[in-house]
């Protein structure tokens, strides 16, 4: 039986999203250049370049690239960190103008985001009417203003169209599911991730379909790109320090924390295996706990959360899994906490926002534009050094993340597992 969004929901949803929106030209002002969400899309324009590059058959990958137009030399070069397929795909944006090319984007971001959110919504057996439409609109409004998203806006990033591709491939149905995963992968390998989770909860027709497709992008970034492909698929792929300095505090991953804290920067590499492991174990057993009783949202939100936190490198921005999560926090709110004591958890959300809101916090320097730095989001805070919060500060989305896997391993604690045909009952003790 489909369910219907609350009116309630969606205008409260309607109040969250025009704050969110106020507070986005607000931390910082929106008119400073350079810091404003629409005034900078750097990783939009690296895009741009690599699709520059396959159209002038130059090598992606033995160096920086630069724009190819002279009016552009302001941007200063970057490393293209992503398959030569996606550089294929982005000779789209090479032959648009950079006027156009920006609010085609900008677009896509916002679009993908009220995507997810209608998905998600639809997924969890919402009625698809009116009410969810602006119930989704209002819900992607309200998550502009956190870290992840504000941040993707703000650099022109792609993880919110990934994110999109694979909501709407683990919400279908029919014998292409997992089509959208692989090609999302071959635009960036950390959506291959979700593969591990369609084997761990025994969708193997969704993994084997996501692997083809994959596959499939290898073959035609061979075909536009011949050389940078077998640079990259022989060894480029691991160059994780051309990303950045793995110990920097907008590394919030597991390759984070440890060098960060434990080895001034240079952590072994077999170190890293062993704890990522464990981390993708952990995470992957409460997926597959949840998936089966009765969860299966939740344990794909939790799936790609864990690919985040065994990323070599996972900026803030690649957290856009938040977006969904808080989709099923409020749907679990709605249907758990209605009454009593358990109103109290409707404090979560907010909780929740707290941790992964775009705050910003400003320091002088001279050589930036408006003579300032702005960082955005606690781990980029100098508060974020304070003891005790020191670490819950520095690593926030980490913090979300256990406490996700706690919370949902808590919320099926009392729920029966189904029973394998032929095995006797069993108590839940």
């Amino acid at each position: 039986m489909e369910r219907v969004i609350p009116r309630t929901l969606v205008a409260v949803l309607g109040i969250t999203g025009v704050i969110s929106l106020f507070c986005v030209v607000t931390f910082p002002d929106d008119q400073l250049n350079y810091w404003g969400i629409y005034n900078l899309l750097t990783d939009l324009h690296v895009y741009r370049w690599g699709g520059e590059y396959v159209s002038n058959s130059l090598p992606l990958y033995d160096g920086l690239i630069h724009s190819l137009d002279p009016s552009q030399s302001w941007r200063g070069p970057m490393p293209y960190t992503y398959t030569p397929f996606s550089a294929a795909l982005f000779v789209v944006l090479a032959n648009l103008s950079f006027q156009l090319m920006e609010a085609a984007w900008l677009g896509l971001i916002a679009a993908s985001t009220v995507v997810v959110c209608w998905t998600m919504l639809s997924w969890l057996g919402y009625r698809r009417d009116n009410r969810l439409l602006w119930a989704s609109i209002f819900f992607a409004a309200t998550m502009v203003f956190t870290e992840p998203v504000r941040t993707t806006f703000w650099l022109g990033q792609i993880n919110m169209v990934l994110l999109a591709l694979m909501v709407l491939d683990a919400a279908a149905k029919g014998r292409w599911r997992g089509a959208l995963t692989g090609i999302a992968a071959g635009i960036k390998l950390t959506p291959g991730f979700l593969w591990i989770h369609y084997l761990v909860t025994k969708q193997y027709r969704s993994m084997f379909m996501g692997v083809a497709a994959f596959v499939g992008t290898i073959i035609v970034g061979a075909i536009a790109a011949p050389r940078d492909s077998l640079h990259f698929w022989t060894g480029g792929l691991f160059e994780a320090e051309r990303i950045g300095d793995i110990a920097a505090p907008s590394n919030q991953s597991a390759s984070g924390v440890l060098a960060y804290y434990f080895f001034d920067g240079g952590t072994p590499r077999l170190v890293w295996l062993f704890v990522a492991l464990v981390c993708a174990a952990v995470g992957l057993a409460v997926a597959y706990r949840v998936h089966f009783r009765g969860q299966p949202q939740l344990a794909f939100v939790i799936s790609g959360m864990t690919g985040c936190v065994i990323s070599p490198f996972s900026w803030g921005h690649h957290w856009v899994w938040f977006v969904p999560l808080m989709v099923v926090l409020v749907h679990l709110l709605i249907q758990h906490a209605r009454r009593g004591w358990a109103l109290l958890a409707w404090v979560l959300p907010f909780v929740l926002y707290f941790f992964i809101g775009a705050w910003t916090f400003t320091w002088p320097v001279a050589e930036q534009p408006e003579g300032l730095w702005i960082g955005t989001g606690w781990f980029m805070s100098g508060q974020a050094l304070i003891e005790p919060w020191g670490i819950i500060l520095h690593e926030p989305y980490l913090v979300v993340w256990l406490g996700t896997l706690i919370g949902a391993y808590l919320l099926t604690a009392k729920v029966r597992a189904p029973k394998a045909p032929g095995a006797p009952a069993r108590s839940n003790g």
